[in-house]
């Protein structure tokens, strides 16, 4: 895979566009109540002891409601960065609108993320640790952000043993992967708030992964089922991720968007199919 440094620094606005008015009005409450189900999944897994830490975004805004809702719980708050827009997994935005920080039960384990997040460069096998990914996953991500790959979807489809479809358009080679995989491990739609795991899976398959989802599955369940039952059939949908000159797309039956994602020469396809 061949990266264009020379665009790195060009930045591309998020944009979700429905594929009409009617899904619009149907699904965007939906995919909201999804989004604040996730928020809450994210203090919950820590909470209950499922993991030693957590990572949240608080906007400004709304900052005195969550700081007594985790004051309540008992947790320990700590932020590392100030952040701007509403960004995504891979990347912190710069700004003052929100901050991100970490949670747990314990000071030293917040500590011990917040101090892993400031060294230089980050110490990712320990933030992922305290965070409760899995070994493999946190291998997988390590081994793709040293190569400057923040949104490694190819590299996903390739580790879960898929060989790509190669085509030639508009001057240029173009990779397709169809990817089989499980639904609850569906990374394609987290960058609009539609997940199970806080993490992205080293495969399609990861039996570590699919543990770890059926366990935050089970808590979703708990806390909102209607919303849970929502987050799988989402997921299930197939969906398109697809990239080239740093601009992504994702696309099915009900959206299409585009994001900041990898400054690739050529066009590559992930197709994620449950």
């Amino acid at each position: 895979m061949e990266i264009l440094d020379q665009l790195k620094e060009t930045s591309v606005e998020a944009r979700l566009v429905w594929t009409d008015d009617q899904t619009e009005s149907f699904y965007a409450p939906i995919f909201a109540n999804i989004k604040d189900l996730f928020f809450e999944l994210e203090i919950e897994t820590v909470s209950r002891g499922l993991r030693d830490c957590g990572m949240i975004k608080i906007h400004n805004s709304h900052w005195a409601d969550i700081m007594e809702i985790i004051t309540e719980k008992g947790l320990f708050f700590t932020g590392v960065a100030e952040t701007g827009g509403p960004g995504f997994s891979h990347l912190v935005d710069d700004g003052c609108e929100s901050i991100l920080g970490v949670i747990s039960q314990s000071k030293d384990k917040a500590l011990e993320l917040k101090n892993a997040w400031e060294e230089d460069p980050q110490d990712h096998h320990t933030i992922g640790r305290l965070l409760g990914y899995p070994e493999c996953c946190i291998e997988f991500f390590v081994e793709n952000w040293e190569e400057g790959i923040y949104d490694p979807m190819v590299q996903m489809a390739e580790n879960s043993g898929v060989e790509p479809v190669e085509e030639y358009s508009d001057y240029r080679h173009r990779y397709v992967y169809d990817v089989q995989g499980e639904a609850i491990l569906n990374p394609l739609l987290r960058y609009w708030g539609v997940r199970i795991l806080s993490h992205i899976p080293c495969s399609s398959t990861c039996e570590e992964s699919v543990e770890v989802a059926n366990k935050r599955l089970d808590l979703m369940e708990e806390l909102d089922s209607e919303t849970k039952r929502w987050v799988v059939e989402l997921l299930s949908l197939t969906t398109e991720w697809d990239v080239r000159f740093g601009a992504a797309n994702v696309v099915n039956d009900l959206i299409i968007s585009v994001f900041k994602s990898i400054e690739t020469a050529d066009r590559y396809t992930v197709r994620f199919n449950s």
